[in-house]
């Protein structure tokens, strides 16, 4: 798709023009993806996602180049799923290792990480607060908050990473450690 006359068509909703699209680069982007990621569920969601998202933002993009567009964003998401994952797996690794004692110490340090967990989250906007437990708390991934709440993906990760950063500003002397067990286990 070059033409400016199919660009202007596909911003304006014409669908047909989206199904060329579709049709002409759905198999090289799940390609692509697969040669990076090699799952091929994943890879298929992450193509379905760039797919809806362009054409829920179809009005609102400035895409000169469909093609750029597109692997730019297959490769973007894949790249989220790897941090994602590498976070998720790293993180279970490191909890698998700690030892489990329920030491009276250990259930007041807890117990006294989650009061001020429960407080800080409290003192942040209501939609941070409400984007942050969606995420953290009953897991939903961020295409599914972003659609529920009408919000780009974008704006989901920002409110999530200005969550995180507050709690670290606001608990020093708690590290990253025990910041992350004390998140796993609220609720």
């Amino acid at each position: 798709m070059r033409s400016s006359k199919q660009i202007y068509r596909f911003k304006k909703g014409d669908y047909k023009t989206f199904e060329l699209i579709f049709d002409a680069y759905w198999h090289r982007l799940y390609a692509y993806a697969f040669k990076i990621y090699r799952d091929e569920a994943i890879c298929e969601d992450i193509t379905q996602e760039v797919f809806v998202n362009l054409w829920d933002r179809n009005q609102d993009s400035e895409i000169l180049n469909i093609e750029s567009y597109l692997f730019r964003a297959i490769k973007y998401r894949v790249a989220n799923r790897i941090r994602d994952l590498k976070l998720t797996e790293d993180l279970e690794s490191v909890i698998a290792s700690v030892p489990y004692h329920e030491s009276p110490d250990a259930i007041i340090e807890s117990s006294d990480a989650e009061q001020q967990i429960k407080i800080l989250l409290e003192q942040l906007p209501p939609k941070c607060q409400a984007i942050f437990e969606l995420s953290r708390f009953e897991h939903v991934d961020n295409a599914t908050i972003a659609k529920d709440l009408n919000i780009s993906i974008r704006t989901v990760e920002t409110q999530i990473s200005r969550a995180l950063a507050y709690l670290r500003l606001k608990l020093p002397h708690y590290n990253i450690l025990m910041l992350m067990l004390s998140l796993l286990n609220r609720f």
